[in-house]
């Protein structure tokens, strides 16, 4: 009876390596599935930190200190902004009435830059103005846009 069962035994055995063997190779696969995406994914996010490291995110705000009334403009994003524009309602800010003659937004902001230019409401200026901020950096275009009062 042993004679009949050790070839069983071995032959079971086989089938039990050979079983294992296609489990592993599944369990392989599997996990290298899962390792390309990972791969994709922390790619995908490395490429959008390096975009955000080029945008930049110019915004606007009206503050009045002492007896001047002044907009200031702030670079929030990690990339500098070039070719600055700024507009009230539509139109671009030196030919708004609030605009003061000599005083105009520059055209480049450095990250975390902040500058400030004197603006002058007046009784005949609408207190609130759509003050919209449009710029170059690295990713391409940006724009901000914000109804902010003046007064």
């Amino acid at each position: 009876m042993t004679e009949l069962l050790s070839p069983l035994l071995g032959v079971a055995a086989l089938g039990v390596a050979v079983w294992a063997a296609i489990q592993s190779r599944g369990a392989s696969r599997e996990a290298n599935d899962l390792q390309e995406r990972l791969v994709a994914l922390e790619s995908a996010r490395e490429r959008d930190r390096l975009a955000a490291a080029k945008r930049a995110r110019v915004v606007a705000f009206v503050r009045t200190i002492g007896r001047s009334t002044k907009l200031f403009l702030r670079n929030e994003g990690e990339g500098p902004a070039r070719a600055i524009q700024v507009f009230f309602d539509g139109q671009p800010m030196s030919e708004h009435p609030v605009a003061v003659s000599g005083d105009s937004p520059p055209t480049a902001l450095g990250s975390q830059g902040e500058v400030n230019v004197l603006i002058a409401p007046t009784h005949g200026t609408p207190i609130r103005a759509l003050v919209t901020v449009a710029w170059e950096d690295d990713s391409g275009p940006g724009r901000w846009e914000s109804d902010l009062k003046l007064v």
